[in-house]
């Protein structure tokens, strides 16, 4: 076999640009030419800089003069016209003008005096300086007199605005005659009268202007063109040669006049009107409001720059080539020796790190040499520490994840506090484990559940901590914060428990919901500085879950109770609603409270005058019941207060209240007392009182179950009352018609004796008075306040003689008694349909773990997935009720909206990811999904590459999946797999929750649904109201179309026609019947 190479050899130069000589040739040289570049540019802008100076100041000095020349010029036009204007006749014949313009004659005379005094003027003055002369009145701008004579009549616009007492010469007049250049010189003659101020005006237009430009070209700088510029929009040029005329240009902008505010005078470079760049200088002259520009073409200003140009060239390609080949020569030589170094380090990064690189240096190369041999079993030290340390990590945080999965599937407080420590104790190897719970008036952390021996001797005797007070359980439980203890001797707040005397370092952990603390985790280890921040992490992890799973068990119980407080309500109403008798009532309900809610003592009272009645009480041994007969004024007493406030009392504890309830004397007297009122019809007939022997045991859910109760015994008692009254004038009725017509009932029932088969009665409803003949049939009517509801009828064949008064006068008394009876029989079948229908008054509470709607969480949860894992796409897949198949409820993108909307589903076990998942349970990754079989292609997911499934369970039970997907192939690792199984997981407990808080949210409502329903009934003042109301708010709240209620008499069949009460869009018309 031939020697192969070694390792190093073999990758040093795999690629010759990833090589260090190549890398610092390719820095070196930019380095080198940048500068050379830099200098280069440098000195030519140094050179065009200095050209352009050059220039500009022959171009500046130039405009100066020419600028003086216009001034002179400028000057020129005052000097005549002042001279002219100082002369007294001139200006009494401009005045007299300007005031005998109504008479033609005289005004003529004038006018030619001042002509020949104007052609004077201009025939004295250089030849060409004047358009024209004349004469102006002031105040409108009219021209009075002039030469040439036909601007005579004429209006020049702004007159009015000139000074009166100093000459001005100006371009901004608006005069008919005008050029777009011309130039006004305007002399005020003196004059007392302002209405009558005259001015002597010299006009020049373009003629006499291009002269001056003929004048002052001479001074141009050879190779520019001089012309003006007059603002706001023109250009004026004068080209003698060519054309001989004056050239107005009108232009949009000029680089000029945007300069121009700036500064009075500079330099520019720009493009020319022709599209020439040029240089040019500019001077404003204020006076005339014009600006002298002299340009040079650029061409022509940096000539000399062009001979320079080929030597800067020549010169940077002679410097660029030398550096170009020192350089790379340089850095090769220089870098050969790290070439050794650098294998033996690639074969320490490809992960052989008990490799050692050769030192046979003692410069530079050979210290690095030796230094990554150091890091070499460094490094070897560090991973093989890592792993161990991940490996522990990971199995930690697997144990969460059990202790979360197990918690969220226990609903029993005490099993699922003793799993959990056992579990912790187990796979973390504490010492011990302890859950306390804060008691309900948050004021000692009670110990719960415990994993060691000391910890189960502390559970006997009820071990309790004061919050803030004593240890750091109580110092967390306090400040909402966890706590390490790494050395217990060392730290001021630990407590040294007699029962744990081997421990040694102490962590505890808060157990909150939302805000709130329920209690804390308290684990112990024989070892000093067990705990750390990685600890801490994973172990609150544990106790947040623990904590949801706590509060979820706590809310389960509680509504196992109300719900076993409403049967019972539900029970203690119906059996109260069976007794007849008020004895019976008031005996029996006392009993029933006591024993239905274990009460030490119920007793009742009715109001009697001015004073309260004990009338019913039964109690618990030792606690004797109370005296009957038992009198208090009203407002005295538990049950008198109550009575008289109409409001419910309570006393928690009796020994720290002055006022005394009504008790006896006995060896175990109660200390905790409750008394509410019994109402009816806004007026309080007694009051009902429990007792329990331990202080502050009666609180708010007493006073709603009581509260209730009230309701019904208050019905109860009256209707009992009701019953008893009307049962005594029946049975006095009765005796007396019995006397009175035995023998009158004989022959009316005779018949039947004839005829068993025939019946002695029959129920109708006909309204209006009785109806009787000699051989007809006796009917009278069942009345009650006014409104018929029946009637009796007798039959007597082949009677001797007719019906007589004495016979209606019976019949009609027994329809009275037996309408009496009827409505007793209603009021006892009212009674006893509010017992059935009444639930307990107090609110539903509200779920106090804070949990999102399951959308809106869900929505949450994989956006923070997706994000933070940077996944291409994440979905959460339910199943379905019958379990068949595993819909998806949220995804991630556009994609994942498209398959909501779609109802997008797996059949649970189907050949793909998400059914292997929800049907095993476990997790199931597609490395590649090119090459695995269960990946399913989804057309609106076309890049993924990678897949992961990971079940969402509760307990044992599936619930259903996320599923991940990556666009890279093997993009997750078993850490993430982990990592992201705890994340489901916690997302089935989320999604436990919810439902927990969904499905008591809605048995709420429907309880709220019947408590308002059954108040509304009890508030009905009759029996018709009460059935139309129970049936329209039953029919509303149910969403039914259409109800009825019927009432029959007792022991016949129910027929479809004889309806009490209807509600709907076809009821008929509501009818009574018995």
């Amino acid at each position: 076999m031939s020697a192969q190479a070694p390792f190093w050899k073999r990758v040093r130069f795999a690629s010759p640009r990833e090589s260090v000589s190549t890398r610092l040739t390719l820095t070196l040289l930019p380095l080198a030419l940048i500068p050379l570049l830099i200098m280069g540019l440098a000195a030519y802008q140094r050179s065009r800089a200095l050209l352009r100076d050059q220039v500009v100041v022959q171009l500046r000095q130039a405009t100066e003069r020419q600028a003086q020349a216009l001034e002179d010029w400028r000057t020129s036009h005052e000097y005549p016209l002042w001279g002219a204007t100082q002369s007294q006749s001139f200006a009494n014949l401009a005045s007299d003008l300007a005031a005998q313009l109504s008479r033609p004659r005289q005004a003529d005379e004038l006018r030619e005096q001042i002509v020949e005094r104007l052609i004077t003027i201009n025939e004295r003055v250089a030849e060409g300086l004047y358009t024209g002369l004349m004469v102006v009145r002031m105040s409108d701008g009219l021209i009075l007199a002039a030469t040439p004579a036909f601007w005579e009549g004429d209006t020049i616009a702004g007159m009015a605005d000139m000074p009166t007492t100093a000459s001005h010469v100006t371009r901004d007049m608006a005069f008919s005659r005008a050029t777009p250049i011309s130039l006004f010189t305007v002399m005020p003659f003196p004059s007392a009268d302002p209405a009558l101020q005259t001015a002597l005006v010299g006009m020049s237009n373009d003629a006499r202007i291009t002269t001056l430009i003929d004048e002052v070209g001479a001074l141009q700088v050879p190779s520019s063109e001089l012309y003006f510029i007059l603002p706001p929009d023109t250009v004026a040029s004068y080209d003698p040669i060519e054309t001989g005329q004056l050239r107005i240009v009108r232009v949009a902008a000029h680089p000029v006049l945007d300069a121009i505010p700036a500064a009075p005078s500079g330099s520019l470079e720009f493009q020319a009107l022709d599209g020439e760049q040029v240089l040019a200088y500019y001077q404003w002259v204020p006076q005339l409001r014009a600006a002298v520009v002299l340009e040079m073409p650029q061409a022509v200003a940096y000539a000399g720059l062009n001979s320079l140009s080929l030597f800067f060239i020549l010169l940077l390609a002679a410097a660029f080539a030398l550096v170009a080949v020192i350089v790379p020569l340089a850095t090769r030589r220089s870098l050969r020796p790290l070439g050794d170094l650098t294998g033996g380090a690639e074969r320490i990064a490809m992960g052989d790190l008990r490799h050692r690189v050769p030192v046979a240096r003692t410069d530079e190369v050979g210290r690095l040499a030796t230094a990554f041999n150091e890091m070499a079993d460094e490094l070897q030290a560090l991973y093989r520490g890592l792993e161990d340390r991940v490996e522990e990590r990971t199995r930690q945080i697997r144990t969460a994840a059990e202790v979360a999965r197990d918690a969220a599937a226990v609903r029993d407080i005490d099993q699922l506090l003793q799993e959990a420590v056992r579990i912790l104790a187990e796979r973390f190897g504490f010492y011990h484990a302890g859950v306390f719970l804060l008691d309900e008036k948050n004021e000692y952390a009670v110990l719960r559940a415990a994993s060691s021996e000391g910890g189960r001797r502390m559970l006997q005797r009820g071990h309790k901590l004061a919050v803030g007070k004593l240890g750091i359980v109580g110092f967390v439980a306090e400040s909402a914060t966890p706590r390490i203890a790494a050395d217990v001797g060392a730290d001021a707040v630990h407590f040294a428990n007699p029962d744990l005397p081997d421990t040694r370092s102490e962590m505890a952990l808060p157990l909150r919901v939302g805000s709130r603390v329920i209690g804390v985790l308290d684990a112990q280890s024989r070892e000093e500085n067990a705990f750390d921040a990685d600890d801490l992490m994973v172990m609150q992890t544990v106790a947040d879950q623990l904590a949801i799973a706590i509060e979820n068990a706590s809310l389960l119980r509680l509504e196992t109770e109300r719900a076993t407080q409403r049967r019972k309500i539900i029970e203690v109403s119906r059996q109260i609603s069976e007794q007849l008798g008020l004895g019976e009532v008031l005996l029996r309900s006392t009993d029933l409270i006591r024993r239905a809610f274990g009460y030490r003592r119920v007793t009742l009272g009715l109001q009697e005058g001015a004073e309260i009645i004990v009338r019913a009480s039964s109690a618990t041994s030792p606690t004797k019941a109370l005296r009957l007969g038992t009198r208090a004024p009203i407002g005295q007493g538990i049950l008198g207060r109550a009575v008289g406030l109409k409001a419910p009392v309570m006393i928690p504890d009796l020994a720290a209240d002055e006022r005394m309830p009504l008790i006896s004397s006995g060896e175990a007297e109660p200390r905790s007392l409750l008394a509410v009122p019994l109402m009816t019809r806004g007026q309080a007939i007694g009051a009902v009182a429990v007792e329990q022997a331990e202080p502050d045991s009666l609180g708010e859910p007493d006073a709603e179950i009581l509260e209730t109760l009230s309701g019904i015994l208050a019905v109860a008692i009256e209707n009992t009352r009701l019953f008893e009254d009307m049962e005594h004038s029946l049975q006095q009725v009765d005796a007396l018609y019995r006397r009175q017509t035995r023998g009158v009932w004989d022959k009316v029932l005779s018949p039947r004796a004839a005829d068993p088969r025939r019946s002695s009665f029959e129920y109708a409803l006909r309204a209006g008075p009785p109806a009787a003949s000699e051989d007809a049939p006796l009917e009278v009517a069942i009345a009650l306040r006014g409104e018929s509801i029946g009637a009796i009828r007798a039959e007597v064949p082949q009677a001797p003689s007719g019906w007589d008064e004495l016979d209606k006068d019976v019949l009609q008394s027994v329809a009275d008694e037996v309408a009496t009876a009827l409505e007793q029989i209603r009021l006892l079948d009212e009674t006893q349909r509010r017992a059935a229908q009444l639930q307990t008054a107090a609110e539903i509470a509200r779920d106090a773990t804070g949990l999102l709607d399951p959308s809106t969480l869900l929505r949450r949860a994989i956006d923070l997935i997706r994000t933070r894992f940077s996944l291409y796409h994440v979905s959460v897949f339910l199943l379905s009720e019958d379990g068949e198949f595993a819909v998806v409820r949220e995804s991630t993108g556009e994609a994942g909206r498209e398959m909501v909307a779609r109802g997008h589903r797996l059949a649970v076990g189907s050949r793909s990811v998400v059914g292997q998942v929800t049907r095993t349970g476990e997790h199931h990754i597609v490395h590649d999904t090119a090459e695995d079989p269960y990946h399913l292609l989804n057309p609106l997911l076309p890049d993924t590459r990678c897949e992961l499934g990971l079940p969402l369970k509760i307990g044992q039970r599936v619930i259903g999946a996320l599923d991940l997907q990556h666009t890279v192939p093997h993009a997750f690792s078993e850490d993430d797999v982990s990592v992201l199984q705890i994340l489901a997981d916690q997302l089935s407990v989320a999604l436990e929750n919810a439902r927990l808080f969904d499905e008591t949210l809605h048995r709420a409502r429907r309880e709220q649904a019947i408590l308002e329903i059954t108040g509304k009934v009890r508030a009905s003042a009759d029996v018709d109201s009460m059935m139309k109301t129970a049936i329209q708010e039953l029919r509303q709240t149910l969403g039914a179309r259409s109800a009825r209620i019927r009432l029959v008499p007792e022991g016949s069949e129910a027929s479809g026609s004889d309806g009490r009460a209807s509600s709907g869009p076809a009821a008929p018309r509501t009818e009574g019947g018995a």
